[in-house]
């Protein structure tokens, strides 16, 4: 995959500036990012799963 390649999110709105079709991935998944007014999420991080049944 090219690393230059935007992925937008389809119909995803800002939660900052509120603008629709905006939003895009970062490379490795981990972030989302605003193309409008550069706001960022990082990805929440999956507890750890304890196997101990």
């Amino acid at each position: 995959m090219d690393k230059n390649l935007v992925r937008f999110i389809a119909g995803a709105i800002c939660p900052s500036c509120k603008e629709k079709d905006k939003i895009a991935l970062s490379a490795d998944d981990q972030e989302i990012y605003c193309i409008s007014c550069g706001f960022k999420e990082t990805k929440p991080q999956d507890p750890p799963r304890n196997n101990n049944n």
